[in-house]
Formats: structure tokens, sequence, C-alpha cells
């Protein structure tokens, strides 16, 4: 469907805690159903020609949501996962 609406990237930017969820002890451990669907996403993306597929990632400390990290200033980093570069993001 990307591929049809003619994108040409693909930018990811999950909040920086959706990855984590607690136990029932409380205790923090990988969201898996989350990091699944990111799986899953990002392999369809990647098998996708023509399409570049990155991840925009930052310290949860300036954030919880890209909203938050605008907002208060800052930008993320970009991951690109098929030449591992990071750099960042630039507006």
């Amino acid at each position: 469907m990307l591929k049809k609406w003619g994108v040409k990237k693909a930018v990811v930017a999950y909040d920086a805690d959706a990855f984590i969820t607690k136990d029932k002890d409380g205790q923090k451990q990988k969201n898996e159903q989350v990091f699944k669907n990111l799986i899953d996403f990002s392999k369809e993306i990647l098998e996708s020609d023509g399409i570049e597929l990155v991840f925009w990632i930052w310290n949860i400390a300036d954030g919880k949501g890209l909203d938050d990290v605008l907002m208060g200033g800052k930008l993320p980093m970009e991951v690109n996962p098929r030449t591992k570069t990071r750099v960042p993001v630039t507006i």
C-alpha cells in the first residue's frame, strides 16, 4: 500500500516506552506484542523495493513521545536499519 501511495521514506517513531511493559509483579519487561508488530511492519517495508525505512529515536529523558521531544526544543536521531547509520534529524 505504501508503494501505491508513492511513499519513498517510512519513518517509524514509537513512544520511547512503547516497548516496555510491567509484569504482574511490577517488573519491567519487553512488550512482546508491540515488538512483534514493529518487526513485522519493518520486514514488510524492507522487502519493498524503493522505500527507505528509518527509525526516529530519542532519550526518554527528553520526552515520552515525539511531540514531547519537539515541544522541548529537541530533535530525534534517525537510525537506518539497512545501513546501520545514525544521524541527527534536521528540519
